[in-house]
């Protein structure tokens, strides 16, 4: 995508709530990185052939394609088989947790959350460092 810097790691959002889409990005942004959002999980997976991500945020609900299945398709494409994936969700049930990581989450914040959190993750995860435990 026109417009990103080779010099910031690449994020792509996939959340449905627009307020919480916007939010992040524009953190992400202000940040050391280059943030876009797709606002459900089809366009989310089209948008990384193009934008070729560094981290990916996927929401666990979204409307067409939930977070879980689209994780899980991510992992079996080659190009990001290895990206790590932040799974958000307000469903932060064991259950839940136990299937994002079979999924290939790497790993999860839950809503609400500060954006400290959310920014100290990313960066973790876009230096190859395993994730810290959620605050």
């Amino acid at each position: 995508m026109a417009g990103f810097s080779a010099m910031k790691p690449r994020v792509l959002v996939v959340e449905d709530e627009p307020d919480i889409l916007g939010v992040v990005t524009s953190t992400l942004n202000k940040h050391e990185f280059d943030a876009v959002g797709a606002g459900e999980g089809e366009l989310g997976w089209k948008m990384a052939a193009k934008v070729r991500p560094d981290v990916i945020i996927l929401d666990v609900l979204l409307p067409d394609l939930d977070g879980l299945s689209l994780c899980e398709m991510f992992r079996r494409n080659p190009a990001t088989a290895s990206t790590p994936i932040l799974m958000l969700t307000a469903c932060a049930t064991p259950q839940i947790r136990e299937i994002a990581e079979n999924a290939g989450a790497s790993g999860f914040l839950t809503k609400p959350f500060t954006l400290r959190e959310l920014v100290r993750h990313v960066r973790e995860l876009a230096s190859g460092a395993p994730m810290s435990a959620e605050a």
